[in-house]
């Protein structure tokens, strides 16, 4: 899946539409026929860094949910910052239902 769009990240950026993470957890929300353990999170977030360079941090995101009681996993891509790998898997598992 490629990445974040500017155009999707610059909307986000205005606050034109709702964040893709929300949107995320909304369907994975409206989607459960399931009852969610109790005092757990509707999406379970993991993060990963590397250098980019000598100067410079990258993080990539990987968010765990389950969907109809099912458990999914999804993986972004490396990005500059936390948010936008957030905002990236996000993205992409919204696009993958």
């Amino acid at each position: 899946f490629p990445p974040a769009t500017p155009q999707s990240q610059a909307q986000e950026a205005n606050g034109t539409h709702k964040g893709v993470v929300a949107l995320l957890q909304e369907f994975v929300q409206c989607s459960r026929q399931f009852a969610a353990p109790q005092h757990r999170a509707i999406l379970q977030w993991a993060y990963d860094q590397r250098m980019a360079s000598a100067m410079s941090l990258e993080f990539r995101a990987s968010v765990a949910f389950l969907l109809d009681g099912v458990p999914h996993h999804v993986a972004g891509g490396w990005q500059a910052s936390k948010k936008s790998a957030q905002r990236d898997v996000a993205e992409r598992a919204l696009r993958f239902f």
